[in-house]
């Protein structure tokens, strides 16, 4: 997608996963440091799927936008968005981006509906405020909707190396409480 040029902030959600991340870690370690037996596999097994669930949900989802377009990070896929397809982007609950192909969400930029309603201790209509991130995207698409490299169509792909942890996990934690059994 060409040159990185800029990250948007995700959610302050990313630290809390990676911060359960590191809870999971420390608890691996002690399963591993008391040995590992049929249940100590299961819960090695449960530790790792909780461990890519929490990264999958509060850690991987961002919105990065490169030369050639807008990568949206979902949780088990990327959409590689070029500026000629985009059409809007607002932020609402999630960051909603028309293409000429539908709409995609991005849970890495969120607003609580507590956020979007209420200021200064009363209620507040913002669906038509404006929205930094959101109007940085449209710029962006502006200014590079018509180079060359942002004229293909909009893509998705799988997040396989998450998608294969989580299935190993799965799969783990199913054969360790057969074992156990």
């Amino acid at each position: 997608m060409g040159a990185e040029l800029e990250r948007f902030p995700a959610s302050a959600g990313r630290w809390f996963g990676y911060g359960m991340i590191a809870v999971a870690a420390v608890l691996a370690a002690d399963v591993v440091r008391k040995g590992i037996d049929a249940s100590g596999a299961l819960g090695l097994a449960v530790l790792l799927g909780g461990a890519v669930c929490i990264y999958m949900v509060m850690v991987r989802p961002q919105a990065i936008a490169y030369a050639a377009g807008l990568r949206v990070r979902r949780l088990a896929s990327d959409v590689d968005i070029p500026w000629s397809r985009l059409e809007r982007a607002l932020r609402r609950q999630t960051l909603r981006i028309e293409t000429d192909r539908g709409v995609v969400h991005c849970v890495a930029a969120p607003r609580s509906a507590r956020a979007m309603l209420i200021s200064g201790g009363r209620w507040v209509d913002r669906s038509q405020e404006r929205d930094y991130m959101a109007d940085r995207i449209m710029e962006y698409s502006i200014e590079h909707g018509e180079d060359p490299d942002a004229q293909a169509p909009v893509r998705t792909r799988w997040a396989w190396p998450e998608i294969t942890l989580l299935a190993i996990a799965v799969v783990g934690a199913v054969i360790a409480w057969l074992a156990g059994h």
